[in-house]
C-alpha cells in the first residue's frame, strides 16, 4: 500500500467490487515529474489488455500532460500566480481566474 490517499480510496473501492464477486487488481502507473515513463507501466497496461498501439498513445498523452503540469507549477512558483483555471477553486473575487498554458486532456 502506497503513502497516498488515492491508494487508500482505490483499495476501498476494490474491496467493494471484491465483495460483489469481481476479481480486482489495483496497480499504479508511474510518471516522473519531467515526463519519464516507467518501464513497468507497459506490463501493467498489458495486464489490463490495453493494445500496444493505445499504450504508445497513452504514453505520449501522459508524458505531455505531466510536462505541462510541471511547467505550470514551476511558472506559478516563479511568477506567483496560477497558470491554470480551476472552476472548483474559489478566490476572494469568485472562481479561479488563472490562465491556461497547456491543453488539458479532461475529456479522456
Amino acid at each position: 500500500m502506497g503513502p497516498f490517499r488515492e491508494d487508500l480510496e482505490c483499495f476501498n473501492i476494490s474491496q467493494v467490487f471484491r465483495g460483489r464477486g469481481y476479481d480486482v487488481k489495483v496497480n499504479t502507473l508511474i510518471m516522473g515529474t519531467l515526463g519519464a515513463w516507467d518501464s513497468s507501466n507497459g506490463s501493467i497496461l498489458r495486464s489490463c489488455h490495453v493494445s500496444h498501439r493505445y499504450t504508445k498513445l497513452m504514453c505520449c498523452l501522459l508524458v505531455y500532460d505531466t510536462i505541462c503540469w510541471s511547467h505550470d507549477i514551476y511558472m506559478e512558483h516563479i511568477m506567483g500566480h496560477h497558470q491554470y483555471s480551476d472552476p472548483i477553486r474559489q478566490t476572494a473575487t469568485g472562481p479561479d481566474p488563472g490562465g491556461t498554458t497547456c491543453t488539458r486532456w479532461t475529456s479522456l
